[in-house]
Formats: structure tokens, sequence, C-alpha cells
């Protein structure tokens, strides 16, 4: 057992090292066959269209109204609840630049930032680190845009049926259709 404050350092960063790992992919060293199901498929680019309309306040109003009231803050110390109470001026300035920023492909650094908390799998911790599944806290003005992109991706793949027999992994269960 690690009870040290330095060896828990250690064993800890070791830990979400391994689990946080760059993957080996060689995507360039893919068989023809997907290559070509990991293509561009041009066919379908006017049904994505859509997905680069400018956000506006009805949108955000749907996002909001959608949020956990439990979720955790992120590393800005901003949760859920105080973004529900905005004042819709200070929403429309938002907007704007969540705008800029999917448009542009440009997110502030602090975005890529996060709070990585360790939380104990049940009976099963007996204080070891490894007995952990990490949990990463993210802002939630970033958590809030992501959501408002993901929920227009997902509009278009269900009114298109773009997804086809089991691939619907991520969409909202209500709108899945199998075929």
């Amino acid at each position: 057992m690690v009870l040290h404050p330095e060896e828990v350092k250690t064993v800890a960063a070791d830990t979400f090292a391994k689990q946080f790992r760059k993957r080996d992919t060689h995507l360039d060293q893919l068989n023809p066959f997907w290559r070509n199901i990991y293509k561009v498929q041009h066919h379908n680019q006017k049904i994505f269209e859509p997905l680069c309309d400018p956000f506006d306040l009805e949108e955000w109003n749907e996002t909001i109204h959608d949020l956990s009231k439990r979720s955790s803050a992120g590393p800005s110390g901003i949760d859920y609840n105080i973004i529900r109470k905005l004042p819709e001026s200070f929403v429309l300035i938002l907007l704007k630049f969540f705008n800029f920023c999917f448009l542009n492909s440009r997110n502030p650094t602090a975005w890529k930032q996060s709070t990585i908390i360790p939380i104990p799998k049940p009976n099963k911790f007996a204080f070891n680190i490894a007995n952990t599944r990490p949990i990463a806290l993210l802002d939630t003005f970033w958590k809030v845009n992501t959501k408002m992109i993901t929920k227009r991706l997902t509009s278009i793949l269900t009114t298109n049926k773009i997804l086809q027999g089991r691939n619907f992994c991520g969409l909202n269960h209500a709108t899945v259709y199998l075929e």
C-alpha cells in the first residue's frame, strides 16, 4: 500500500499516463477496404451544411434547458446554475464568441484543460489508485458549445438516416432507428 505523498503522486501519474497514452494508429497503412470506408463522402455534403449555421438565442435556450442541475463545475468554477442565470446581453456576446470559435476552428487554450478526479470503483478501491475511474471536469462553456454542436449533428444524422443498423452510438435513444 502506498501512503507517502510523493509515492502517491508518482503512482497516480504513472497510472493516468498508462490510461491516457497516445494510441499507436497507422491510418496511412489501412488496407483498401477500410481506406474506402474512411474516404470523405461528398454526396452527403449538402446535408451537413446546416451544421455551420451561426448559433442563435433559441438554440442556446434549448441547450441550457437540457443541462443537468447536478453537474460539477470545471476549472473555471462556473457551473450550469450560473450559466442559466446569465443576462441575455451576455449570452448574445457568448454566442458571437462560440460562432467565431466554431466557424474558424479556434478554441481558447483554457478549453483544452480539465481537472481529473479519480473516483473509487465500488467494492474494489482498497486504497489502490489503479482501482479508480478518472472523470474529467471540463469548462462548462466548452461543454455548452459542444452540446449545441452535438444536438445539431444528431438532428442531421437522424433526420437524414445517415447512420445505419446499430451505428448510432451517442445519439439520443428516443430518435434512433433500426433497419
